[in-house]
């Protein structure tokens, strides 16, 4: 009995859904056929495009801008030049030698 019902809930599921399925269609072709047609695009209907200008070569640099002098390239923020960057670098390279120095001492202790 319950097999029989079975079949006949699906035979209805199916049965309405393809009747709905049939408005769909009948929906979507209304729908098409008021559309107006689009164009399609092919090699032919596009004209030649003209190449492409290159673009302008930078100006020279005027010779009236002045450039920063070597000694004044090499600081930055806090008036601090290179070797002075230099040295610190290398007092924390030192540092961190001496800690994973003894880092491994004490783990292997």
């Amino acid at each position: 009995m319950k097999v029989m019902m079975t079949i006949a809930a699906v035979s209805l599921a199916v049965t309405a859904s393809a009747q709905t399925l049939a408005d769909v269609a009948k929906k979507t072709q209304e729908i098409s056929t008021k559309t107006p047609a689009t164009k399609t695009y092919t090699n032919t209907d596009l004209t030649a495009q003209p190449e492409p200008t290159p673009p302008p070569t930078p100006a020279q640099p005027s010779r009236l801008v002045s450039t920063p002098s070597s000694s004044s390239a090499r600081q930055s923020a806090g008036g601090r030049d290179e070797n002075a960057w230099r040295t610190k670098a290398l007092a924390l390279r030192r540092k961190l030698d001496a800690d994973l120095t003894a880092l491994a001492a004490a783990v292997h202790h």
